[in-house]
């Protein structure tokens, strides 16, 4: 499951193997410098008249400059320059919203992946696999509405945890119940403060002891959510008892996705 707050401007990135003729007719002294240069004055608006790099961001610029250079000079007021400006931006913005149609194939999915924004109101990102994720079975996107989400279960801590931080809705919950990420994090207090959520810890073995009717409740509670669907429990994949070591096998090597069944009948 992928949760989205905010959908991404996500272009493409083009990563393809570089092509070792083409390299070494560039690749002269100082090539280094010469592509950095060139980078800045393309993004700086400066009088570039190449694209050595060719990414996604010098396109944009390519895009605004020659917007602002086809202004008549008595029309380049500030209001026309910015006009030229939003419009290179509005359609760049459109064919990344395109792709995103044309690549995902459930349309509703791909209305989701929309960045509905400038592309530098936040950002820009470039991947070539990103949005054909989504044609994957096993991949789910969770739309939140610019919402966050309201309980994050948190097994794994670390790094992790601070992006759990972000992402938390208003009003929300985290539940810290491992760190098996190796690390212990440091809970950034301003982020409670300005989500007003909270950070709670969830050790289970000792509330089971302290606790073991109250335990027996939740129990039957969880069961029957199950029983009546509310809960659906995610199986993996499903072994006969014969073939419990290779349901180890897929433990171990953490292939699993949800729970692994071993059918003892």
């Amino acid at each position: 499951f992928v949760f989205q707050r905010t959908p991404s401007s996500v272009d493409v990135r083009d990563n393809s193997p570089t092509d070792r003729a083409w390299f070494e007719t560039i690749a002269t002294p100082g090539w280094q410098q010469r592509w950095l240069e060139n980078f800045t004055e393309n993004q700086a608006g400066g009088g570039a008249t190449e694209d050595l790099v060719q990414d996604g961001w010098t396109d944009l610029s390519r895009r605004i400059r020659a917007r602002i250079a086809a202004l008549p000079a008595d029309d380049r007021t500030p209001q026309a320059m910015w006009a030229a400006w939003e419009n290179a931006d509005f359609e760049k913005m459109e064919e990344i919203r395109q792709r995103a149609e044309t690549v995902v194939d459930d349309k509703e999915t791909a209305e989701k992946l929309k960045a509905w924004y400038r592309q530098l109101c936040k950002r820009p990102c470039f991947h070539d696999d990103y949005l054909g994720a989504y044609n994957e079975p096993s991949t789910t996107l969770v739309d939140t509405n610019g919402k966050g989400v309201d309980v994050i279960y948190d097994p794994v801590g670390g790094e992790l945890f601070d992006q759990c931080m972000r992402c938390i809705n208003w009003y929300g919950r985290i539940l810290v119940v491992g760190f098996v990420g190796g690390e212990i994090p440091r809970v950034p207090t301003n982020l409670i403060l300005l989500k007003s959520c909270q950070v709670i810890g969830v050790f289970y073995g000792a509330f089971s002891a302290r606790y073991p009717l109250e335990n027996e409740r939740n129990f039957q509670e969880i069961l029957d959510y199950v029983e009546k669907g509310a809960v659906i429990p995610l199986t993996g994949k499903t072994f006969p008892l014969e073939e419990y070591k290779e349901a180890l096998t897929c433990l171990a090597e953490r292939r699993a996705i949800g729970k692994i069944v071993v059918k003892v009948q």
